[in-house]
């Protein structure tokens, strides 16, 4: 039994179920993430990859002179012998950096976590502690020479008393295995003095130093290490503290900006926690004096990349040693020393725009944005804006995308994702926020490929169930059209206007009657084919066959605004084809189709009707019973169609013959018949004339101007000796001047025939 093209069903019920609780699921899933409860890798990493093409596509691109990087090249180490130097040229490096060259700032993108042995002091000092103790000779000159030997006590001295940063790397791990070695600076401030017994910043557990000598003698140290590098190995974020043992140490680069900034006092901000007497422990901001930079919650900044290695000036080591660069080249600059080679002195790091990029660089694109204030942030309610994007999606899509039409749903989804595509790009430019997109449109994507998915599965079940109820009454690409636009075909009755249509083979039965029975299939086939072929290319709904007659309909069970029109141009299409078909018939030995047409507009109940046992599309009501009674009437007015009244109205761009005023077997009301002429504006003007004067002379038939009437039929049967609608008219004077109607006729007859 068909089944109602609704959500009725059990079945129906738990797709629908399924599909809201698929949808819902999906957005928990993706709110989770966005919560940073638990992250999904793949969209962690497609972020990743979205966030690298927004920093490779807003980078200035262009070379900050403010940072000048001296680098142990592969001239210099060729020039001066490998790596490590020794440390008295270091400090002739220092020297000249600050007494010819003089520089800001000097910063070295490396540790000194061993003693120079490079002199041979250890081995001396050795040899002055055992077997040579005694030897006055060789103690004389050991005690004259060890100044000068003492090549960390020299490069010592080159720091003391400049603005020189040193570097040192924490351990991220209690389990490396490795002791600590050398020694810290002092930290930035405590844990106590915040006023904390935690904040949430990266822990460390052990570090690797510079030794004292030369710790004590430099302005400053800050950590190298990056404990926020990506899985990819990517460097997106450098955090600018870290916590050890209860106090916090500054970063390599944030210990360069304070020494620029005079070594300012330093404060920091943190994030409310929402709870009542609970300290705060996620930080918001550092501040240096008047200059405040946003960090994540963890201490942690997006590396302001200015472009490619090579935004800020380089020179070789071994150049400024024979001092060969201009002086105003470095005159006030920042100077980081490091290297871009691959040895002991450089870590392979990759980044948005290239592998291999020098670590010292990373350091210099730090302190360039922290000069500018160039840096991205996260908005200040992150997560919950990408809690909160995420559950608006979540709700539109899966409340109120179902009901967009199928075949708009991706335009709509394309058009929404550039839309955030074009705000996210925006507000990283204009406003420096590093807003996540990649979940949000990852989100849409799903949301829209289930409910698709779904959505199909639920059109190939509307489609199969709409063929098994109306596949013998409509076409199938009509039936596909309804399916994708999203209209449903109830099958329970209602009542809708409707155009009828009836054709009917004239002599069908006796033509038949001489056929082979292989004939009488090909001979109906050649004529039901491409009349079925008509209705369905006109819009309308095959009914039933009846021998030698067909009955269509237009306008149930598929809605039709124009459906007297289609219906009447149905029509006229058939007529012609017939015609066209004559040839072929003859040519087969078959004999020549000629129909005729019935065409009625009323209201009808329609819907799938039957029993238990068998059920069908059936359309009842008065125009049905009409035009089966308008067919019998077709021959005895010499036309091939019969129009009603209210299909006439529909159809103002037609021109229409009144051929009578009849009374139905199945109406007590009087039925306007017509005959169609054509269409408005392929009728002439002659033709328009005769009919207004043959509608003149059927208003004084009506009239009972008999005489007058007379007179003018017999002049249209002079110009049109064919017209046997005239005769009709003229037979019908003759009987009521013998046996008039009554007086209240109203200008009904009986049809002829």
């Amino acid at each position: 039994m068909p089944t109602v093209f609704s959500s009725e069903g059990d079945f129906v019920i738990h797709w629908q179920t399924g599909r809201y609780l698929l949808l819902i699921g999906t957005t928990i899933l993706f709110l989770v993430h966005g919560a940073g409860a638990f992250r999904l890798p793949f969209l962690e990493r497609l972020e990743s990859i979205y966030y690298d093409f927004k920093v490779r596509h807003s980078a200035s691109n262009s070379k900050d002179s403010r940072i000048v990087i001296i680098d142990i090249d592969e001239k210099s180490l060729a020039g001066l012998g490998s790596w490590p130097w020794p440390r008295d040229r270091l400090a002739t490096l220092v020297d000249t950096l600050f007494d010819h060259y003089h520089v800001g700032v000097l910063g070295f993108d490396m540790v000194f976590s061993e003693a120079d042995a490079s002199s041979g002091l250890p081995y001396l000092e050795s040899l002055a502690k055992g077997p040579l103790s005694q030897d006055s000779i060789f103690l004389t000159q050991f005690h004259k020479l060890r100044l000068t030997l003492d090549r960390d006590r020299t490069f010592a001295q080159s720091l003391r008393d400049r603005p020189v940063m040193l570097g040192f790397n924490f351990m991220q791990t209690s389990f490396s295995g490795l002791a600590d070695s050398g020694k810290l600076p002092p930290p930035i401030i405590t844990l106590h003095e915040l006023g904390h017994d935690d904040i949430n910043a990266f822990k460390a557990f052990g570090y690797s130093s510079n030794i004292a000598e030369i710790e004590d003698a430099a302005s400053g140290a800050g950590f190298l290490d990056n404990p926020m590098v990506d899985s990819d190995g990517v460097v997106r974020n450098i955090p600018l503290l870290q916590v050890f043992n209860g106090a916090l140490y500054q970063s390599f680069s944030l210990g360069i900006i304070r020494a620029i900034l005079g070594d300012p006092p330093l404060t920091l901000g943190f994030r409310p926690n929402g709870r009542q007497n609970a300290k705060e422990t996620s930080l918001d901001w550092i501040a240096l004096g008047q200059h405040r930079i946003t960090v994540d919650p963890q201490g942690g900044i997006f590396v302001p990349y200015r472009g490619k290695q090579g935004s800020f000036p380089y020179f070789s080591a071994i150049d400024i040693l024979e001092r060969i660069p201009e002086k105003q080249s470095l005159d006030a600059a920042i100077v980081l020393i490091g290297s871009s080679i691959g040895s002991e002195l450089r870590r392979p790091i990759i980044t948005p725009f290239q592998q291999g990029f020098p670590n010292v660089e990373i350091h210099a694109n730090i302190i360039s944005g922290m000069l500018d204030g160039t840096f991205k942030s996260r908005p200040a309610l992150y997560p919950w804006t990408d809690v909160a994007l995420l559950a608006i999606i979540g709700i539109v899509f899966t409340l109120f995308f179902p009901r967009i039409i199928l075949i708009w749903r991706f335009s709509v989804v394309f058009v929404f994702s550039w839309v955030l595509l074009a705000v996210n790009f925006y507000v990283w430019q204009s406003w420096d926020l590093q807003v996540p997109l990649v979940p949000a449109l990852l989100l849409m994507l799903h949301l829209t490929f289930i409910d698709t998915a779904f959505e199909w599965f639920g059109v190939s079940l509307k489609r199969n169930k709409m063929c098994n109820s109306f596949g013998k009454h409509l076409s199938i690409s009509m039936i596909d059209e309804l399916v994708q636009t999203g209209h449903l075909l109830s099958t329970s009755s209602e009542q809708r206007e409707t155009t009828v249509v009836m054709v009917s083979v004239r002599d069908f039965y006796r033509l038949a009657h001489d056929l082979s029975p292989g004939q009488l299939e090909q001979w109906i086939h050649g004529f039901l084919t491409p009349l079925t072929e008509i209705i369905h290319q006109y819009r309308g709904t095959l009914g039933q066959h009846h021998g030698a007659s067909i009955l269509a309909y237009w306008g149930v069970p598929v809605d039709d605004a124009k459906h007297g029109r289609n219906a009447l141009s149905a029509v006229m299409a058939m007529i012609a084809k017939m015609e066209k078909l004559e040839d072929e018939f003859q040519m087969r030995g078959l004999p020549v189709v000629k129909c005729i047409y019935a065409i009625q507009t009323g209201t009808v109940t329609s819907g799938v009707m039957g029993s238990d046992f068998h059920r069908e599309f059936k359309v009842l009501g008065e125009p049905v019973q009409q035009v089966q009674s308008m067919i019998s009437l077709v021959e005895g007015y010499s036309t091939l169609v019969l129009v009603g009244e209210r299909t006439k109205a529909s159809v103002s761009d037609m021109v229409f013959r009144e051929l009578d005023l009849i009374v139905l077997e199945e109406s007590d009301e009087p039925v306007s018949i017509y005959e169609p002429v054509g269409f408005r504006d392929q009728v002439g003007a002659e033709k328009s004339s005769r009919l207004e004067f043959y509608h003149k002379t059927i208003a004084q038939f009506r009239r009972k101007e008999w005489d007058l009437a007379e007179q003018g039929f017999k002049k249209m049967l002079q110009k049109d000796p064919e017209d046997r609608q005239c005769e009709i008219y003229l037979t019908r004077i003759r009987r009521f001047r013998k046996t008039p109607p009554p007086m209240d006729w109203n200008g009904t007859c009986r049809p002829p025939g």
